[in-house]
């Protein structure tokens, strides 16, 4: 299979012939260090900002204290190993370890090889080792590149003047093995000994509950991060760098097990594109400048990934996009700041009323890569919590701590809230005891810990947290639960009534469905229902008989996220045909055939959409919609993880989709899925708000607790002429008169 990608990527590159471990794919044709005749990747410029250093008055804790000894000894330890086995002037500057583990997104799309393909553009030179170490996927890619791999093995290739080459091939061995990841460290620390030493992890990530990592060959088995925390103690090997090109590993858990073994941690709180970091560029620098600091490093992966998908014209992953650059020499003083925040938290919960005051400004931080998977942006977390006027000192000290460990990061139009470090939420709607079991095992901290037992009335922490902190006590159910009551206005509107547990509410929403003959097919959720001014616990409905549609197709839209600035949106399609030539993506066509995709788009609310010149009166006024392009959802590996890569509109040109819309059975409450109207895809398509034909929808609200439950009303009856709604509760219809329905039947 011709990939694409692969083809133009490699085009200048020489090709040698590549038969057994050993035997090399040339790299390009080049002269010694800084005489090449094509143009090299720029260095960070001088003037560019400077890591800060901590200042010495700040008081530092115990934690501090230890990770320093433990971080020197660990130092002391891979200097005196690697000067044993070589001496000083056997060391290179730095050597790369990359740790590539391929599952379906490399048996199925080829992405490592595509990453191998960028490495291969590069000008290699002695003050750089490559070293790489494969396994975890049914198949290699690599034949596009000149040289195979041997899937059921675990393969060790070094990149350098001549090429790759496959020095090792081990027995297949779990990839997801903390043992694994600790041998390969141990071994390139000492064949490979170096001034410093970055460490590359490549592969699926699921963020701090789950981990990262999936081996297919041992039953999807999963690297946890108390198992990488636990390889890193074992390997010994202190490192410089650590990158992390796997999805939602930027946070605050990762830079804990971090602690004592790295300096400076580069990942993303969002999901990776599928094509990943920009290899060849930041290599390419590393080559370039070998003097440079972990914290330079890492600022040229985050500029040269965000260069990258510009020069891709990858609209969608550029709008999504993060990355960041972590001081962990920092993070002992997020931990302190993280506990404080969370004990002063702990004595709110206490309190109805003001708990449901933090929760509704708290939940509009920015979740990733949803409001259902648990990871927030920390900084956003504070800067609501501080909105609230209940701890300013702790809200702003979380900020200060995260902002200072945090040296650098990017972020696109679509992640305006991301600040470079997150951390698990696991208030969530779909945080389970299992997921909190789970989490118990990678979380450093008692205060949160205690609070997440108060409020998941079906979890309790472990023991060792009430050796550290006193129990916060349970939150009393009859003082969450939430009544609800459904009435028509005078004026004809639908209104809902908390008729008790008002301080348990943090958010209404609404949902919209059409009649069918035998259920309701799913629109999906609009934006959220304020409550009405002035009158306390009375949400009226926002019906106005329009719905958005993408190129007049009505959409299925359920919210992904909600911030104070935008609205995200995912809607299912189902590709339907594939036109091979038209089609001009980087994907092979058999990939997208007969697939289920997630649009991506967002609501703009009218403050944020520009002005009445830029707009026009009803655009500015009314918010806006932007489509974004489209996502995969969950890997097909393990569906804890997020299926990393996006598709931008320009990259989808030849492909017909149709959407799916879910349909609620009236009688037996089963949900099925119906298609709608096929359309093309193209960077043309846009999402307005359209008038809905005449008919019978179903309109409810959904109401958001302080426990995290989402709970849906009852489904009215909405008739709709094209003009003006006409709602009728269920108590309603059952007393029409059958002259009544003839005339209702005649009318639509």
């Amino acid at each position: 299979m011709i990939f694409k990608k692969l083809t133009a990527l490699l085009c200048t590159v020489s090709m040698v012939t590549v038969m057994l471990a050993g035997t090399c794919f040339a790299a390009p044709n080049r002269d010694k260090r800084g005489n090449e005749t094509e143009k090299k990747t720029e260095a960070v410029g001088e003037d560019e900002e400077k890591t800060e250093e901590v200042g010495e008055d700040e008081k530092k804790t115990e934690t501090a204290e230890e990770d320093e000894e433990k971080t020197g000894a660990a130092e002391a330890k891979t200097s005196k190993e690697s000067d044993e086995e070589t001496g000083e002037e056997g060391k290179a500057d730095w050597t790369v370890l990359v740790y590539v583990c391929g599952t379906d997104l490399e048996s199925e799309g080829a992405m490592a090889s595509y990453n191998f393909g960028e490495i291969a553009k590069t000008y290699p030179n002695d003050s750089v080792n490559v070293v790489i170490q494969t396994g975890g996927t049914r198949r290699w890619h690599t034949e596009e590149l000149g040289f195979e791999l041997d899937p059921k093995k675990c393969n060790r290739l070094i990149y350098d003047e001549e090429g790759f080459k496959v020095v090792d091939e081990l027995p297949l061995k779990n990839m997801a093995s903390s043992k694994t990841l600790s041998d390969f460290l141990s071994w390139g620390a000492k064949e490979y000994p170096a001034e410093k030493y970055m460490l590359v992890m490549w592969d699926h990530g699921g963020g701090s509950e789950v981990g990262l990592l999936v081996d297919e060959f041992h039953n999807e088995a999963v690297m946890s991060l108390p198992d990488f925390e636990k390889a890193l103690d074992k390997a010994g090997v202190f490192l410089e760098s650590v990158a992390v090109d796997c999805c939602l590993m930027a946070s605050l858990e990762m830079t804990q097990a971090l602690q004592g073994h790295a300096r400076y941690l580069t990942a993303s709180e969002e999901l990776e594109p599928d094509e990943g970091n920009a290899w060849g560029g930041w290599l390419q620098y590393l080559y370039d400048d070998p003097g440079c600091s972990g914290a330079e490093l890492g600022r040229v992966i985050c500029n040269k990934t965000q260069q990258k998908y510009v020069e891709l014209n990858d609209d969608m992953s550029s709008t999504i996009l993060t990355q960041s650059v972590v001081d962990i020499s920092r993070i002992p003083a997020v931990n302190k700041a993280f506990d404080n925040y969370f004990t002063a938290l702990g004595k709110i919960v206490r309190d109805p009323e003001n708990y449901r005051l933090y929760k509704v400004y708290t939940d509009l931080a920015e979740h990733y890569p949803d409001r259902s998977s648990g990871m927030v942006d920390l900084v956003d977390l504070a800067d609501k919590a501080k909105m609230t006027g209940l701890m300013d000192e702790e809200s702003i000290g979380l900020h200060k701590a995260v902002e200072n460990a945090v040296l650098y990061c990017v972020k696109g139009k679509g992640r305006s809230y991301s600040h470079g470090l997150s951390y698990f939420d696991g208030t969530g709607p779909k945080t389970d005891f299992r997921k909190l079991d789970h989490y118990a095992r990678t979380s450093k901290s008692a205060p949160y810990l205690a609070y997440l037992d108060a409020v998941n009335l079906s979890w309790t922490a472990p023991d060792w947290v009430y050796e550290e902190v006193d129990p916060i006590g349970d939150l009393e159910y009859e003082d969450y639960g939430v009544d609800t009551e459904l009435e028509i206005t005078e004026d004809g509107r639908l209104q809902l009534k908390i008729t008790d547990g008002l301080d348990a509410v943090t958010a209404v929403d609404h949902k919209l469905y059409k009649m069918g003959e035998t259920g309701f097919s799913e629109l999906g959720e609009g934006i959220r229902v304020e409550e009405k001014e002035g009158d306390k616990g009375i949400y009226i409905s926002e019906f106005d008989g329009t719905w958005p549609a993408i190129n007049g197709v009505f959409s299925s839209m359920s919210i992904q996220d909600e911030t104070s600035r935008y609205t995200r949106y995912t809607t299912p399609v189902f590709i339907t045909d594939v036109d091979e030539e038209v089609y001009i993506g980087d994907y092979p066509p058999e990939l997208f055939s007969e697939n289920v995709l997630q649009l991506e788009s967002a609501y703009i609310p009218p403050e944020e959409s520009g002005s009445p010149e830029d707009y026009g009166d009803d655009a500015y006024y009314e918010g806006s919609y932007e489509i974004y392009g489209f996502s995969k959802g969950y890997s097909a590996s393990n569906t804890s993880f997020p299926d990393r890569g996006a598709f931008s509109l320009n990259s989808m040109k030849g492909i017909k989709c149709c959407m799916l819309y879910p349909v609620r059975d009236i009688l037996t409450g089963n949900m099925t899925y119906e298609y709608g109207e096929e359309f093309d895809i193209s960077r043309t398509l846009t999402m307005e708000p359209a008038v809905l034909p005449k008919g019978e929808y179903g309109y409810s609200f959904t109401v958001r607790d302080l426990l995290g439950n989402v709970t849906e009303t009852e489904i009215v009856r909405v008739r709709w002429d094209g003009k003006k709604a006409e709602f009728s509760l269920p108590r309603d219809e059952s007393e029409e008169t059958e002259e009544e329905e003839e005339e209702i039947s005649e009318r639509f």
